[in-house]
């Protein structure tokens, strides 16, 4: 009968509610920096800092699989080594905190430079190989940088080149490169219109 009867699936520790107290004492303290420092970041990043926080707090929360906060806590009687503790707390979720910012910042810089290959490669390499052609034909480029864009012309022709192939580390464009596209025209009156307007109303 021992051998039949299904034993219980063990609670997952994240789900006992120790870890919860736990974790609420790690979002207190998120919280209460996060309100002392929110008044300080712009707008536009309130609330990515907000979850990046947050997130700090949920691996404080994780990293601390003895639940040493919380038991320190209840048993500490003397004031300052509550105080030591929460200072402790502070320092874990801001170490934390940076990491994720750094990380989000890469991230976001990464995805920037993405989005600008993409966009030469999609959008102005033909306005760049036309670019190129122009300043081959301006007799006022040297002859040594007319030959170099000569040569990138052949490297595009003969081996399907695209600009984002000669894209800095950075995201910045290499020299030679195209200015950006032009704005599309605005049609206005002709002058002379304008003039005859201007003399009628004299006239009248």
């Amino acid at each position: 009968m021992d051998q039949d009867m299904t034993t219980a699936e063990p609670i997952p520790w994240t789900d006992t509610e120790e870890y919860k107290q736990n974790q609420k004492l790690w979002m207190n303290t998120t919280s209460e920096i996060f309100e002392k420092l929110s008044p300080y970041f712009p707008s536009e990043e309130w609330k990515m800092k907000e979850e990046l926080y947050c997130e700090a707090a949920d691996i404080c929360t994780d990293k601390d699989k003895d639940l040493l906060q919380l038991q320190s806590i209840s048993s500490f009687t003397d004031s300052n080594k509550k105080r030591e503790l929460e200072e402790m707390r502070k320092f874990s979720i801001d170490k934390e905190f940076q990491a994720l910012l750094q990380a989000d910042n890469r991230r976001k810089a990464n995805q920037k430079k993405k989005e600008f290959e993409d966009y030469l490669n999609t959008k102005d390499f033909e306005y760049y190989v036309q670019h190129t052609r122009d300043q081959i034909s301006n007799p006022s480029i040297p002859p040594k940088k007319k030959k170099a864009l000569s040569n990138l012309l052949k490297e595009a022709e003969q081996a399907k080149w695209t600009p984002k192939h000669k894209v800095d580390d950075d995201g910045t464009l290499l020299p030679d490169s195209p200015l950006p596209s032009p704005l599309p025209k605005i049609t206005t009156k002709s002058p002379k219109s304008k003039s005859k307007a201007k003399q009628e109303a004299e006239q009248s």
